[in-house]
């Protein structure tokens, strides 16, 4: 199998993976959750070791997403202040670090 072949079957396989578990975007539920921002805030403050610590809170007509892994951070920030849909992973108490980006999803 070729490469090109090999990651479109790659990319395939995710979109599946995906399909089966994303949530509406009205709902937050253990798993992939669509997330479409109405308003994003971030903030960052020096810890007590001097260690800069960042949070990015993203706000959703039904619930908020509390970003703190800078990767994630990252990776969510453009999405989140151009107003486009991403896909977040809440593991049940928190937001993990997963964030999934489509570009052009609205």
């Amino acid at each position: 199998m070729n490469a090109p072949i090999r990651m479109i079957a790659f990319a395939g396989s995710i979109a599946a993976g995906l399909a089966s578990t994303i949530s509406t975007v009205n709902a937050q539920v253990v798993g992939w959750n669509e997330v479409l921002p109405t308003s994003c805030y971030e903030y960052a403050y020096s810890g007590t070791n001097g260690q800069l610590v960042s949070n990015l809170y993203v706000y959703t007509s039904s619930f908020t997403v509390n970003l703190t892994d800078p990767a994630a951070i990252n990776a969510a920030m453009q999405w989140c202040y151009n107003g486009s849909a991403f896909y977040a992973y809440w593991l049940g108490g928190s937001w993990g670090a997963y964030i999934y980006v489509i570009p052009g999803l609205r």
